[in-house]
Parts: structure tokens; C-alpha cells; sequence
């Protein structure tokens, strides 16, 4: 997982190897690792803002937000 400076100049790199994804060197590690860590840092940080709810609202958030995204 990536912290905020970090994230903030890989994220850069993110959404440009999504550009390019059906070009990108599959073999690269170093294109793995900022795919990889990319979105497990924007997942946890997504699931962190839901738990930051109050009481009661944040199991609620996650289902609605799943069904949301499902229905699509």
C-alpha cells in the first residue's frame, strides 16, 4: 500500500499503464508492482472512507456501493 506522496506520483504512472494496457510488457515486474499496489491502495482507501461512517451506515454504504456498481 502506497502513502499519500507516493501515491500521488505513482497514481500518474497508474492511469497511464490503463491507457496503454493491451500494449504494456507483461514480463515488466515494475508495471506489476504499480498495478498491483495501485489498486490495492485505492481499494483499502475506498473501504477506509466507508468505515470513517457513522455507526450503523457503514455496512450499509458497502453493500449500496457493490450493488451500484453491479448494476452498471
Amino acid at each position: 500500500m502506497y502513502e499519500a506522496k507516493p501515491f500521488a506520483k505513482t497514481s500518474k504512472e497508474f492511469l497511464k499503464i490503463l491507457q496503454s494496457i493491451k500494449n504494456i510488457d507483461r514480463k515488466d515486474n515494475s508495471i506489476r508492482e504499480i498495478l498491483n499496489n495501485s489498486t490495492y491502495t485505492i481499494q483499502q482507501s475506498v473501504g477506509s472512507a466507508l468505515d470513517g461512517l457513522p455507526a450503523g451506515q457503514s455496512n450499509t454504504a458497502r453493500k449500496l456501493n457493490k450493488v451500484e456498481r453491479v448494476a452498471s
